[in-house]
């Protein structure tokens, strides 16, 4: 049995913001804001083989493509996708196959995907995909709007061009602070590398182990 800490996975989303999520949502942002069309989604379908595992990156890649045996092979487990996993995938190629064939993803036999829609700086319009199957949001806010906009304030000092910050009478400049912030992560991930070297793991942890390299490799 496979099991991760709490203190793991928050560290593990921090990442996935950064890496996927917020860099999805923040593309839409941009597109939509310039009048392009645009079209967001949410995967937080849990793998049925390793059930206590959140969805992360790159989980949905199994959906798209059927690759349910090669991709729990690299996982290190057996799975052979449940009655829902395999209609959600099939919604899934529909989606993606419809999107190449004519620049929109609009299945006729899938829910509507709706476009992104920017209104007074809110995203709305997004598709999310789990366990209820396709489900439509036309008007809900992102559900990760609010973390990506956080991340975003804190690196570019809540967007404004001279930050209110003083060091010795000097203003520091959105720039610096980005740099300050980069080298900050840089050195907390640094940090957690050696302490997570360095410590004791414990039986869960060793077990996720190899998982965890062959996913990296």
């Amino acid at each position: 049995e496979v099991t991760v800490t709490p203190e793991v996975w928050r560290w593990n989303q921090m990442i996935l913001d950064g890496l996927g999520v917020c860099s999805a949502y923040l593309s839409a942002r941009a597109v939509a804001g310039v009048g392009d069309s645009a079209f967001l989604y949410a995967f937080n379908q849990r793998i049925s083989a390793m059930p206590d595992l959140p969805s992360s990156h790159s989980f949905e890649m199994p959906f798209v493509f059927g690759t349910f045996q090669a991709f729990g092979s690299m996982l290190g487990v057996q799975w052979t996708p449940t009655l829902q996993e395999e209609r959600l995938s099939e919604a899934i190629m529909d989606y993606w196959l419809r999107f190449i064939q004519s620049g929109r993803p609009d299945p006729k036999e899938q829910p509507l995907w709706p476009q992104v829609n920017m209104h007074n700086s809110q995203l709305s319009g997004w598709l999310e995909l789990g366990i209820a199957g396709p489900l439509p949001h036309s008007t809900a806010e992102f559900h990760h709007s609010r973390r990506c906009d956080f991340w975003m304030t804190a690196a570019h000092g809540a967007d404004i061009n001279i930050i209110s910050l003083v060091l010795g009478e000097k203003p520091i400049r959105e720039t610096t602070v980005f740099v300050v912030v980069t080298i900050a992560l840089v050195l907390v991930t640094s940090a957690h590398n050696v302490y997570s070297c360095c410590r004791r793991r414990g039986p869960a942890e060793e077990a996720l182990l190899p998982a965890a390299n062959s996913a990296f490799q």
